[in-house]
Parts: C-alpha cells; structure tokens; sequence
C-alpha cells in the first residue's frame, strides 16, 4: 500500500511534539466502495477526494434545544420523584430464561475473543430465523453480521455507505440519533412528515407516499425505515411498505435501512404480519427487496436488557461483507459469553412461556395492558393519548394553556431550584414537561426534539408529549394515580376515550 506522511514538529529543541499524518489512497485497506474515492477513516486522517462538509442543513434544519433533553428531564426526574415515563428503558428484570442463560455463560469457556462479525453459533441461529423472516435463504456468514447494540450496527452502515451531501430520507418525527449520525458522515438528511392529509383517528401517523417521491432525487443514497416507529408507535401496513418498495424500485442506487429493534412488541396489530412476526411486516420479505435492504435489529428491547449491547446487522453480502471487514476496527466483537447467552435465550424465547405460546406473544400482551393503564391517567389531565399500535412510546397531545404556570410553593422551589424551571422562551412542550414533573409528578420526553423547525405536522398537531410505557404495573398505576389525584384536586376536565373504528 502507498502511503504518504507529512511531519511537523512544535515547541522547542529540548522536547519536539512530532505529528505523522497517514493518508491512505483509495480503497487500497478495504475494497468497500469503489465508487468513493476516500478513506474510510474520517476523524483525525486526512483524506482525498473528500468534498467539504457543509456546516449547517440546507433543509429542515432541525432546531437545537437549549439543553439536552434526556439531561434536563432525567435530573428533573431525580429531583422531583417522579414516576420516570421519560427514557425508554424497562424497569423490571429481563426473564429468568435469559438470566440463566447469562449464568451457564459465566460458567462456560466462552470468554475470549470470538469471530468479530459474530460468534458462530449465534450467526448460525440468526441466519435460519431470518431465512424465515424473508421467506429466501439467509447465509449466516456472509449475510449477517454482530455488532455493539443496533445503534452501531446503524452507524456503520451509514459511514460505508454515505459520502458527504449524499441525501437520506427520514420520516418524521424521527428518533434522534438517525440525524446525528446522519451528520457526522457529512450526509444531508431529508424529513418527510408522518400523517397530514393522510391521517386519521385510527392511524394518525399514516404515509403520505406522495412526500417520499416528492423527498426523492439523484442525490438520495438511503432511506432509514423505522418499524414499530419510535418515537409515534406507528406500525407501517403492508400497502405503505409495498409503496415504498415501488418507490426504491424505480431508484436502482437506493439503498433502504428497516430498522426493527421493537417488531415484537406490535401490541395493538392492524394487520395479521408476516408469518414469523405478529402485526409486523419485515421489508426485506417483499419482492426484489432483500437485495436493496440493510435489516437492523438487536435484543436489549425484546428481553428488557438494554445493557446487554448486542445488535445484528443482515442484508445482502454486498453490504453485509465491508461492515464485516471494518468491525475489528472500531470494536473486535461484541462481548462472547453474552452472544453464547443470547444464543440460548433465543431458542427459548419460542416456546411456551407463562401460559402464552412462546415469550414473544406474552409480551405483547403485556404491553397492551400497559399503554390502556397510561391512557386512562393521561385523559383525567387533558392529554390526548394518539393511537399507536407498537413499540412501547406513546405520543400525547398536551392541553394549552395561554398562562402556563409552574409550582407556586416557595419551599418546592427551594427543593428543586430556580434552573428547573426553565425559561419563558423554551417550547411550550419543554414548559409543559416541566410543570408535568414538578405539580403532576410525572416525567415525560417534549417533542420538539424529534421535529424539524417547520415541521407541518407538529403545527397541525400542537405541542406532544413523548411516554414510555415499559414500565413495570406499578410504575404506571403510580403514574396514572398522580394523574387522575391532580386532575380532582384541581378540577380538571378530563378527556372520553373515543370510540374509533
């Protein structure tokens, strides 16, 4: 391989600093995209060919919040003792089944390195389950891949794949971390707004197919599918993916990204789903799409255990074989004795479990009772709980209060301070959340985040709440409690559930 180097040299004869920057040319370390003539390290390498990455989104431009808002509302939680409905993490154990799981692991010889596109035996597993999900062979080698939590194996397909002022097309409102990553590869991220004209009482969030041909240029490398949607609920029917297919059909460069890290939990199923999944439609089944799809998915929300960071990656060997070939250089594998874990959990999960057919059936009922427990607390206040179907967040619409006023007791403000507050000039939604956790007790995520500036949607729909219901039953009737005490103490005006058919 050639190389060039450049040596500069600072402070003075005694101690010099010496700085060698490689560059490497073309694809001459991995052959992953012969149409970029870059390297495939950005931070801190120069590189050739690069075009220069623009500071700022020509379109929908989303608007920074003032602060973080999972910092904000995650010390307003602790602060105030709030029922936390804000993160999106369960707060009970994972099932027993994957906890012995983890315990014969420790007890095994599986802790070294393993295979760092996965440990054999889960590739193995993953490859025969989605040769089920797509209905065509799946080969665990060259077509599945391990990775540290799905939010890697998302970042690295959009680092190979994207070169700066590509497009891709996102729907919003949009989880927050596809627009972040989006930006760090130098890529300009489209949004096309769920519902609108399309909407309705069942489906507010439906597909405007129109917005995505519209969204679609010569420019449009990727378009991020997100199936139960976070942070809507919303569950794609059949007819909007098999629009979509249409729609990357007519475009031969477009490469799709279905991220399915919540398609157990479609609680609520409009449709029957495919045959291996309940509600849910995996979109590499349709015709032609396998060869255009990069299928993410990953166990931490499936079996309650976020912390485990084990996701997978499965497409074509197109896609799937340059992410194999990087991952020993961002992370050797994901952890072996948790992959051996996972590998047995996995076959577990589709037996019979506490009186349900298998694990995953029982946790989707288990998530129905739970959002029915948040919705009857949110109408006693005035929020009105919009229908969703899967994932565990549900979206309010808040109450408008002209003069919108936070805790008038000196000796609270004392407890929680003055910074908690906020500010006059923060979103209605942000002013909101705090007075939900401060005078109702409940922590809950504003949506401003999740919208561009001149999102039509939001303006259509007016302020949002973002609630998480993958709480255990106590932690909601709790929440749901506070709720409905407030609404009696204040003389609230609480919302009928409608009748939607």
């Amino acid at each position: 391989e050639t190389c060039h180097s450049t040596v500069s040299t600072m402070g003075n004869s005694a101690g010099r600093c010496v700085i060698l920057i490689f560059c490497l040319k073309g694809q001459q370390s991995f052959q992953i995209n012969q149409s970029k003539q870059r390297s495939i390290f950005r931070v801190g390498i120069a590189t050739e060919n690069v075009p220069e990455v623009k500071p700022s989104i020509s379109e929908g431009e989303v608007i920074p919040p003032l602060q973080s808002v999972w910092t904000v509302f995650g010390e307003l939680s602790a602060k105030t003792d709030s029922s936390n409905l804000g993160q999106g993490f369960p707060d009970w154990d994972p099932p027993s089944f994957l906890l012995d799981s983890l315990r014969d692991a420790v007890d095994s010889k599986f802790h070294q390195y393993t295979r760092p596109a996965g440990y054999p035996p889960l590739v193995k597993l993953l490859g025969a389950k989605y040769s089920d999900h797509f209905n065509r062979p799946v080969d665990a080698l060259e077509e599945v891949a391990v990775t540290v939590g799905a939010s890697q194996a998302l970042y690295l397909a959009l680092t190979l794949f994207l070169k700066a002022n590509d497009e891709v097309v996102l729907f919003e409102p949009f989880f927050d971390l596809y627009g972040k990553q989006i930006q760090l590869t130098g890529a300009i991220p489209k949004y096309v707004s769920l519902g609108g004209k399309s909407a309705t009482a069942a489906d507010p969030w439906a597909l405007d197919i129109d917005l995505i041909k519209a969204a679609i240029t010569s420019e449009t490398k990727m378009l991020i599918l997100n199936s139960p949607h976070n942070p809507t609920g919303k569950v794609f029917t059949l007819a909007e993916m098999e629009a979509i297919a249409e729609i990357v059909r007519a475009h031969p460069n477009l490469i799709v990204i279905s991220d399915e890290v919540y398609k157990f939990s479609v609680y609520n199923p409009l449709e029957e789903g495919d045959s291996s999944s309940i509600g849910h439609y995996h979109f590499s089944r349709l015709p032609g799409m396998f060869d255009r799809t990069i299928t993410l998915s990953s166990c931490g929300k499936t079996f309650s255990c976020t912390g485990w960071q084990v996701g997978w990656i499965v497409g074509p060997s197109k896609y799937i074989k340059p992410i194999q070939e990087l991952l020993p250089c961002v992370q050797f594998c994901a952890s072996t004795p948790i992959q051996h874990a996972l590998t047995s959990a996995l076959q577990i999960a589709e037996k019979p479990y506490l009186g349900q057919p298998s694990y995953y059936e029982w946790l989707r009922q288990q998530f129905y009772k739970k959002r029915e427990i948040l919705e009857e607390g949110l109408r006693a206040v005035g929020i009105e709980p919009l229908m969703s179907h899967g994932g565990f967040f549900m979206m309010g619409r808040l109450p408008y209060y002209e003069d919108l006023e936070i805790v008038n007791d000196l000796q609270h403000l004392s407890i929680i301070g003055e910074k908690e507050m906020g500010h006059e000039s923060e979103p209605y939604d942000w002013r909101f959340c705090r007075k939900l956790a401060i005078d109702y007790g409940v922590v809950a995520i504003p949506t401003s985040s999740f919208f561009t500036a001149n999102s039509s949607t939001a303006e259509t729909l007016g302020p949002l709440a973002r609630f998480a219901f993958c709480k255990k039953d106590e932690t909601l009737v709790g929440a749901r409690d506070r709720l409905i005490a407030y609404a009696e103490k204040h003389n609230i005006v609480g919302l009928v559930k409608p009748e939607i058919h």
